[in-house]
């Protein structure tokens, strides 16, 4: 029975099990919500589709750097995915100031630790569709939960970026390994 859970583990991508990757998922899935309750009127077109395009290349090119086969196209690609995600911090930044809402500091009691965001990282990690709460019916609350979790993300993409500078420093990337390897095959 356990090396059934083992394999269905090794079975899931990686990728899933990366806390950025399961923020910026949530953060899409509740985007496309925010987009279409508070953005939908004509006018908003251009503005639905930007941010569900930055909210999408956020999340899309953790996965595609992930599985890359070197090291300087996940830097790459994450450096990218880090960009996108402060566009859509930007739109919400936007969003508040254009409508005279409240940006609320990161200790507003409203955006402490919330449970529901651990429940939904758990049900991604194990392949499992995430449950999430409705989006609040206030327009300030709904975009600075989101802005929340995209400033969270954006330092913990920042952060993924650093890390894999650092292991490319210390063990090097695809290339001096693929050369590294041909000269033990020729033997020297």
């Amino acid at each position: 029975m356990k090396s059934t859970t083992l394999q269905k583990r090794q079975s899931k991508p990686g990728y899933l099990y990366l806390k950025v990757y399961q923020y910026l998922m949530i953060i899409f899935d509740l985007n496309s919500k925010f987009c279409k309750i508070y953005l939908p009127s004509p006018e908003h077109q251009r503005t639905r589709d930007q941010m569900f395009q930055a909210a999408r290349s956020s999340k899309q090119c953790v996965v595609e750097g992930y599985t890359q086969e070197s090291l300087k196209g996940y830097i790459y690609l994450t450096g990218i995915a880090h960009g996108s995600n402060e566009e859509l911090r930007e739109d919400y930044i936007d969003f508040l100031r254009q409508r005279e809402l409240t940006k609320w500091p990161k200790d507003h009691p409203k955006l402490g630790i919330k449970s529901w965001v651990s429940r939904a990282c758990r049900d991604i990690a194990e392949g499992n569709i995430p449950t999430y709460p409705t989006i609040p019916t206030d327009p300030e609350y709904a975009a600075n939960v989101i802005l929340d979790l995209s400033i969270k993300a954006g330092y913990m993409l920042k952060r993924l970026v650093e890390s894999l500078k650092e292991k490319h420093k210390t063990e090097g990337g695809l290339t001096e390994k693929l050369y590294q390897k041909r000269k033990d095959f020729r033997g020297y």
